[in-house]
């Protein structure tokens, strides 16, 4: 029999915590919206929704160059994400041209490519390890093959392993690899040439604040990216198919094309991929009657909020007939998930392959639901079986 979840111990990359979330989450919002927990050195846990969209504005009290990663993990500064305004919406502005709707839109013929490689893989049986055989894997393909031009599997499989330790299971030596691998593709001579997207060389030739990008900085947004890329769209392919193996009746609504524009933001919302993100007190302040001091740490959320029922009825189902679904799982106000259109379009284009050959998907029998610790919800396996379409 286990102990019942308290706030005070709460600690992302405690399974107990992973585990019981959900809970944790609901009794914050009701007992004490602004929680304290004691773990990794103190910090407020903000789960109200209210609350975090005005930590999420006020970058001027809540900073995210001070703040980062609670606990802190072993990682460089990775920009614009771990900077404020006003030099952080130069980082964006260096970015954004690379991850513009029209700019992503124009990756869609090989997404589908990738994406049916895979789905032919898993037609070719009757069950699958869902995670690792596609929910990672077609991220992967998207950064290798889009973003990065990578064309060693084993780089990919590096890539990926290193995010995956780093995110949750806070290994320095993964992170300092995987930021090594990314100096050396920078410094690449052959860097020009092998730059299918030019976002690298935008990032090794950008500017902020008047200057040209250090190399550590250079090496932080392109590690933010990888990590971005690799990590929160694998926790929603694995989530919404969770779902759809759960409740059969749910592969009928992602067959409709229109499920893109409304079902998908339900789905965002109900499973967050990202649990939260640490900000640094500035001054003296007060947020929903708890008086927080200069140099205190809060953790922005995002996952309790999009559950805060004063916000969204019936916000512990899934519901697709909500009149409006403002969900934060990509964030707001600066730091808005730079990567959100290509997300979108990659989780679009997995389910038409997927749905184009695959049907009746359910859980394997024996299947328990563990979701992994660390700062992003996702599950460490999701074993499935499914018809194959001829």
């Amino acid at each position: 029999m286990t102990s019942e979840p308290d706030i005070s111990e709460f600690n992302l990359f405690d399974p107990h915590t992973a585990a019981n979330l959900v809970e944790l989450f609901t009794r914050a919002r009701a007992e004490c919206p602004v929680a304290r927990s004691e773990k990794n050195g103190g910090y407020y846990l903000v789960t109200r929704y209210e609350d975090c969209v005005a930590v999420g504005r006020d970058w001027e009290t809540f900073a995210s160059d001070r703040g980062r990663d609670i606990p802190p993990r072993p990682v460089t500064p990775m920009p614009p994400i771990h900077t404020d305004p006003p030099i952080q919406r130069d980082y964006r502005k260096l970015l954004n041209p690379f991850f513009s709707p029209k700019t992503v839109a124009e990756y869609e013929p090989q997404m589908h490519d990738v994406a049916a490689r895979l789905v032919e893989k898993l037609a070719q049986k009757n069950s699958a390890e869902w995670i690792e055989e596609f929910a990672a894997a077609l991220p992967a393909a998207v950064l290798s093959e889009m973003i990065l031009n990578l064309d060693d599997p084993a780089e990919v499989d590096f890539a990926l392993k290193s995010v995956y330790r780093v995110t949750h299971d806070m290994s320095e030596e993964a992170h300092h690899a995987l930021a090594d691998y990314v100096g050396s593709m920078l410094r690449s001579p052959k860097l020009p040439s092998i730059d299918r997207s030019g976002v690298l060389t935008a990032v090794v030739n950008g500017s902020v604040d008047g200057r040209p990008l250090t190399f550590q900085e250079q090496v932080g947004v392109v590690v933010l990216l990888i990590e971005g890329a690799l990590d929160t769209t694998k926790a929603t392919l694995g989530s919404i198919l969770l779902r759809v193996a759960q409740r059969p009746e749910l592969e009928q609504r992602l067959r409709d094309p229109g499920w893109i524009r409304t079902d998908l933001d339900e789905f965002f919302r109900y499973d967050s991929a990202v649990i939260g993100h640490g900000r640094k007190v500035t001054k003296r302040t007060v947020l929903n009657g708890q008086q927080l001091e200069e140099g205190d740490l809060v953790l922005v959320c995002w996952n309790s909020a999009n559950r805060d029922e004063s916000k969204f009825p019936n916000a512990h189902e899934l519901d697709f007939e909500r009149e409006s679904n403002p969900h934060l799982t990509f964030g707001l106000g600066p730091h808005r998930c730079i990567g959100l259109n290509l997300a979108r379009l990659t989780i679009k284009v997995a389910f038409e392959e997927v749905l184009a050959r695959l049907t009746n998907f359910r859980l394997a029998e024996g299947f328990e639901e563990v979701w992994a610790t660390g700062p992003s919800r996702q599950l460490t396996r999701l074993d499935v079986t499914y018809e194959v379409l001829s």
